[in-house]
């Protein structure tokens, strides 16, 4: 079974003819899967997006300049505007969850 890309965590999926067999030799009946997401070290999940905190030098904040950020596929270049300020939300575009194509977070 191959879960779709943007799986939130809580979400189920039932599987029919995959759970126990039925009383008095009945068919098998539906296998009910919940998906359990294990927190990471450096990225937090909202929606979406994916989140990192980053610390950089006072001086790398002031200069700007290209910094290495972790992503779910490996690390990224992420470019610092000279000035950044703390507490300064950037983006990477396309380096969060793929957007769900169908439904709420429960159905798949």
């Amino acid at each position: 079974m191959r879960l779709p890309a943007g799986t939130e965590g809580g979400a189920e999926k039932v599987i029919a003819n995959h759970g126990e067999p039925g009383q008095f030799g009945g068919g098998p009946g539906s296998l009910r899967v919940t998906v359990s997401v294990r927190p990471h070290a450096w990225l937090r999940r909202e929606g979406q997006d994916i989140h990192c905190e980053l610390f950089v030098s006072p001086l790398e904040a002031a200069r700007g300049g290209k910094v290495p950020v972790p992503t779910l596929t490996g690390s990224a270049l992420l470019e610092l505007p000279p000035g950044v300020a703390t507490g300064a939300k950037l983006r990477l575009r396309g380096k969060g969850c793929r957007p769900r194509a169908v439904g709420p977070a429960t159905s798949w």
